[in-house]
């Protein structure tokens, strides 16, 4: 079914068993158990990361006190590791949606639809939830959350970190489920999953009612499943299931065509859906564009009336990763390597696998391939010279191939993901600190004469590239590279065409018969 599912529904004892549970204790409760509070630890762990034994290393004692205090099942090979988890660890505190936490409970508990745009990296996706099941069990009442993402890896790795934060096992309060794979219970209150899966619940039970919230995430994703979704869900929730909250979010979305179409009648007037805007990312991204790197080389000759993959895009996009060198030089260079010790990820977003198969080979060989038959290839490549580690990142990847993307780099080794869009929303990759992003994307399209659907090169929108370009800046400062002009990219299109009015509406008739619900309408 490839990256978005269509045919598996969530288990009915997951959705239809949803009351009050005891919900596994989180860092504050640890904490509290050791009588350690977050400002007392502040200080207490500043105390132990002046300690260190007469080698400079930190003591093994010590290292089990940090894992003591913050519930690290795992070893800590190095203090580094430990700071950078306790910085994990301590970043739902820091981020722009901890701050409007109490407002946020308030406008979702007085109103039946909310509307909730944030920049990327605000915390919507992995905090709201978590607020909603905190304050529900607090409140002693029964709750179950399902949140749905356009992409199974988002759904895996979004619950795989909220369960590391708290130490909960993954399946049980909090789960995921996509076509493929499903890791939730009877006991599971935030539930993330596909669109498809709960796009193909809800026809099958034609009831929002197994759910106390509805949260459906990056909504500013056009294709035909999310279209279907909304339309099911506001169809739904008017005909039986009014007690149930819908949460719909995105970073990049028209707000106000969404609050429009989700209105409702209250006190006998007609009012749009309620909308609240997070405020800002925690780090700034710095935009650049071909005028910004014209001394690296050729420019491309690129037209809005022709979406390419230009070999000088490509040729560029190979002297940018070596440059970032001179950047990372500043964290500390292994002279013996020649090389930086710390070198932050490049996320490089291009159309499809094709063209993932051509930059990978552009950074093994950029003078070309030499023959294989004459001459050993690994002399020439240049990914081993440089220690570049190349991950692609696609769709017909198997989901453990996919999750390598969160493998930290070692030392002096730069990690490089080549994706598609499969790595535009709600992927945090906690060490990018830069994007390139060739501003291309595949859309299907269906031919009006043929009525046969087929994929098209096409200019990605504003709204993707805002997307593509808040995967950096998650936890440090970062720098997105757009390989096209600024005139060029001023001229793109604000927002994606619907799939809905571009593609074949084979599968979405299918799927309005399986709901029964009477003849079109005009």
């Amino acid at each position: 079914l490839g990256d978005n599912d269509h045919e598996t529904t969530i288990s009915s004892s997951t959705s239809q068993q949803f009351g009050s549970t005891t919900v596994s204790s989180s860092i504050n409760n640890r904490l509290s158990r050791l009588n350690i509070n977050r400002d007392q630890d502040q200080e207490h762990m500043s105390d132990i990361e002046g300690r260190t034994d007469p080698d400079g290393a930190q003591s093994e004692a010590d290292k089990e006190e940090i894992r003591q205090i913050f519930g690290i099942s795992h070893a800590l090979e190095t203090f580094d590791d430990y700071k950078e988890i306790k910085q994990w660890i301590n970043q739902d505190t820091t981020l722009p949606v901890y701050a409007q936490k109490d407002k946020i409970l308030s406008i979702i508990e007085t109103n039946s639809i909310t509307i909730i745009q944030g920049n990327t990296g605000s915390g919507k996706s992995t905090q709201i939830p978590q607020y909603i099941l905190d304050d529900y069990v607090k409140r002693s009442k029964p709750v179950n959350i399902v949140v749905t993402q356009p992409r199974r890896i988002a759904a895996r790795s979004l619950c795989e970190h909220i369960s590391r934060s708290r130490n909960w096992p993954v399946g049980q309060t909090v789960g995921y489920q996509t076509s493929l794979n499903k890791q939730c219970c009877e006991l599971t209150r935030i539930l993330y999953c596909t669109t498809g899966v709960l796009l193909e619940r809800l026809i099958l039970t034609k009831t929002l009612q197994g759910f106390t919230h509805i949260i459906l995430d990056e909504v500013h994703e056009r294709d035909q499943p999310m279209d279907l979704l909304l339309i099911l869900v506001r169809t739904l929730w008017l005909r039986n299931s009014q007690n149930v909250k819908i949460i719909l979010m995105s970073a990049t979305i028209e707000i106000d065509k969404l609050a429009h179409y989700f209105r409702q009648v209250i006190n006998g007037q007609i009012v749009p859906a309620y909308q609240f805007q997070i405020g800002d990312r925690l780090f700034d991204v710095q935009d650049m564009y071909l005028e910004h790197i014209q001394n690296y080389g050729l420019l491309p000759d690129l037209k809005l009336s022709e979406a390419r993959l230009s070999r000088e895009a490509i040729d560029l996009s190979v002297k940018l990763i070596k440059s970032f060198d001179d950047e990372d030089s500043m964290a500390g260079w292994d002279h013996t390597k020649n090389l930086p010790i710390k070198r932050a990820t490049v996320l490089v977003f291009l159309p499809g696998l094709l063209e993932i198969q051509t930059v990978h080979e552009a950074l093994r060989f950029p003078r070309g391939k030499p023959d294989s038959a004459k001459f050993n290839l690994d002399d020439y490549d240049e990914c081993i010279k440089f220690n570049y580690d190349v991950i692609p990142l696609h769709s017909d990847l198997a989901m453990d191939d996919q999750m390598n993307i969160f493998t930290p780099a070692k030392s002096t080794f730069r990690k490089i993901i080549l994706a598609t869009n499969i790595a535009e929303s709600s992927i945090t990759i906690p060490d990018v600190r830069y994007v390139i992003d060739f501003c291309l994307g595949k859309q299907m399209v269906c031919d009006p004469e043929t009525n046969y659907s087929c994929l098209q090169l096409v200019w990605a929108s504003k709204a993707n590239c805002d997307q593509r370009r808040g995967r950096a800046g998650r936890v440090a400062h970062g720098k997105c590279y757009r390989l096209v002009k600024l005139h060029l990219y001023n001229s793109l299109s604000a927002y994606q065409k619907p799939a809905l009015v571009q593609e074949s509406l084979d599968r979405v008739v299918l799927q309005a018969k399986k709901l029964n619900i009477g003849e079109p309408k005009p």
